[in-house]
């Protein structure tokens, strides 16, 4: 139950691109470069094919290719059209993460990783079986090259990804001084031990259904608080699936119950009743049997646990710093690319 963007226009500067803390805005592989195969748009207003959007290190990003890359972009975050502010987001997200991959690309070139070129021709195959023959394929052949090259700069990023990210497994200071300085990772938070009887009202239920319901369970407050067993008042009265069990709903973690339920538990001392709490279901009694304190678990009963997080943890804080030394070292410049969102905004 509810229970239970950026420099002036026209000419570029040095700007700070963005990344993210776990790893760069994934490459878009397959179906952006479709995207880019398309038929080409009109160029954005004031904004020439060619002009650069950034220049990355010693390469240049046209703004044909931002162009295409926003659309992808766009089209995987919205389905359907956005404002003009959103359209002002995107592109700044769109442009960061193109950067990202110019910049990623270049380090795996300068490292020697090749491209998975059997995945690719296999992927470019895919495309001739899947789209020969069809309206746009006049048009679509011609950028095959181009889709390939992307592909390939796809596969690249990933190998450096993983060359990167791999992380040896611990030992055993190394994962000790790791659950050590992340205990919450391994907290139980703390939860109360809850029995219940729920007076049930059907949805469709008018104002008297509800008020004999609330009054029924006043009564059964009363009694119960007389001395009558809480199990068989639950066993008579509560529609509950907890009711065959005498009310016992067991441990119940804070966040698990509607909030006027948890507000109405909170103030309960072990062995008390809360008095009839309204829910989407009907009304509501709860008895606290004892509250449980959060429960931090050692390394021992955690072991495979900790390694999994500490693996993750290291691979990703590993990524990160490769992408801010990327960034440190190489000289990015960027355009002012409002012209891209007003002509995406003019197509929607």
């Amino acid at each position: 139950m509810g229970i239970h963007e950026r420099s002036a226009p026209g000419r570029h500067r040095r700007t700070a691109i963005r990344f993210a803390r776990a790893g760069a805005a994934p490459a878009f592989g397959l179906a952006l470069a479709l995207a880019a195969a398309g038929v080409p748009a009109a160029p954005p207003a004031g904004a020439a094919p060619g002009a650069p959007v950034a220049v990355v290190g010693a390469e240049t990003i046209t703004g044909r290719e931002y162009q295409q890359y926003l659309r992808g972009y766009v089209r995987s975050k919205l389905y359907h059209g956005g404002s003009r502010e959103q359209l002002r987001k995107l592109a700044g997200e769109a442009l960061d993460s193109l950067v990202t991959d110019r910049l990623l690309n270049q380090e795996a070139r300068r490292r020697g990783i090749a491209g998975d070129e059997a995945g690719v021709e296999k992927r470019i195959e895919a495309l001739r079986e899947r789209y020969s023959g069809g309206e746009n394929w006049a048009q679509v052949e011609p950028q095959l090259p181009a889709i390939a090259e992307n592909l390939r700069a796809d596969s690249r990023i990933e190998a450096l990804k993983t060359e990167i990210m791999e992380v040896a497994a611990p030992t055993g200071a190394e994962l000790e001084a790791f659950h050590a300085a992340n205990l919450e990772l391994f907290t139980e938070p703390g939860a109360w031990d809850l029995d219940l009887v729920l007076i049930g009202v059907p949805p469709s239920a008018l104002t008297p259904e509800w008020q004999a319901a609330k009054a029924l369970a006043g009564e059964l407050v009363a009694a119960i608080r007389a001395g009558e067993a809480f199990d068989q008042v639950a066993a008579e009265h509560s529609t509950h699936g907890s009711a065959q069990d005498g009310g016992r709903l067991g441990k119940v973690h804070g966040g698990q119950l509607p909030a006027e339920v948890q507000t109405a538990v909170e103030q309960l001392s072990p062995g008390e009743l809360t008095d009839p709490v309204r829910t989407l279901e009907g009304y509501a009694i709860f008895r606290l049997n004892a509250q449980i304190p959060p429960q931090t678990h050692p390394l021992e009963d955690v072991r495979e646990r900790a390694e999994a997080l500490y693996l993750r943890n290291t691979a990703s804080e590993r990524w990160a710093l490769f992408l801010e030394g990327l960034r440190e070292r190489t000289q990015v410049e960027t355009f002012d690319v409002s012209a891209h969102v007003e002509q995406l905004a003019s197509e929607e």
